[in-house]
């Protein structure tokens, strides 16, 4: 949906700060939120249409060489995902 104003952001960070200011309201990862959320300088609307997301998804075919840059990609995820648990295939060198 395309809507209209003074202001359109594509910048999430900023979606959150122009809404905490009055600008508007703002559709963003929770965990952008969260402290706002907690201290009260942002409320939840629209519940109904936010379904929960359980985090990141990646998909790559698996049963190929990843290169190396997919691979570090896979392990930074990791790193900030810990609940990704699936086994990684094994790195093939360059």
């Amino acid at each position: 949906i395309n809507v209209n104003g003074p202001l359109t952001l594509t910048d999430q960070p900023f979606m959150v700060e122009a809404a905490m200011d009055g600008v508007g309201i703002a559709f963003v990862p929770e965990h952008l939120a969260l402290d706002a959320l907690a201290d009260g300088r942002l409320e939840r609307v629209l519940d109904d249409w936010c379904p929960s997301m359980p985090g990141l998804c990646l998909y790559y075919s698996g049963h190929r060489h990843v290169s190396v840059a997919l691979r570090a990609l896979i392990t930074a995820l990791r790193r900030e995902e810990p609940h990704m648990s699936a086994p990684l295939p094994p790195i093939i060198g360059k």
